[in-house]
């Protein structure tokens, strides 16, 4: 039963390498945009979770992660190590986040 949990496949997965993989960053950072936006619509909705699934939330966070995917890629976020993150990084996901949120702003208006 252990073998199929999927915490102790990504422990066993990252435990020996000295810096964590860059697709498990990237991976991660999406994962952090799509529940931040789902807790976002969440709060919107008054913590109503059947208010939230009938709004139709699931193609939202699609597109937005898919957005984000794409501004990700492009300002390359996933490839600093963290333990030696700098300023740089910092300016490159603020970057990606606000690319992302104006083209969505462009096209909703």
């Amino acid at each position: 039963m252990n073998k199929l949990n999927p915490v102790i496949v990504f422990y066993k997965l990252i435990k020996n390498r000295p810096t964590v993989p860059r697709w498990i960053i990237f991976m991660l950072d999406l994962a952090i945009c799509a529940i931040a936006l789902f807790f976002a619509y969440f709060l919107r909705f008054n913590l109503d979770f059947d208010k939230v699934i009938n709004s139709g939330v699931v193609m939202p966070i699609v597109i937005i992660t898919a957005l984000n995917a794409i501004f990700f890629r492009i300002f390359r976020t996933y490839e600093g190590i963290i333990r030696l993150s700098s300023a740089q990084e910092g300016v490159r996901c603020v970057s990606a986040v606000f690319c992302s949120s104006l083209v969505l702003l462009i096209f909703i208006t």
